[in-house]
């Protein structure tokens, strides 16, 4: 498990400081800005036109902490299951949350805990 290979990293990882830069990686906060950037480049190069974009619960837990104007580091408030849709949308007057983790295209739901 991570946290037995890397326990120093782990400790402080958990610590949710938004700065803290994984060796070799970036911090929380850098990936914060990365995907915002991302997504208002997105919104800017498609306005008016509707895209279709697939990531991971990671990108969007920010995407939606940004939206909700949570901090950085809050915790997840809210689900991201697998293979969920997910509608955000800017009609120039900021984003917007329309639909968020919905798996009512699945026959049995998501299947975010297969061991």
């Amino acid at each position: 498990a991570v946290q037995d290979k890397y326990p120093e990293e782990y400790a402080v990882h958990l610590t949710a400081d938004p700065d803290y830069i994984i060796p070799g990686g970036e911090s929380t906060r850098q990936f914060h800005t990365r995907v915002v950037t991302a997504l208002n480049r997105l919104g800017q190069r498609y306005r008016g036109k509707q895209i279709a974009v697939v990531t991971h619960g990671g990108v969007l837990t920010v995407i939606f902490n940004h939206i909700l104007g949570l901090a950085i580091n809050a915790p997840r408030y809210f689900a991201t299951p697998n293979t969920g849709y997910n509608l955000v949308s800017n009609a120039g007057d900021g984003w917007r949350i329309e639909t968020m983790g919905d798996v009512s295209h699945l026959q049995n739901g998501a299947l975010d805990d297969i061991e």
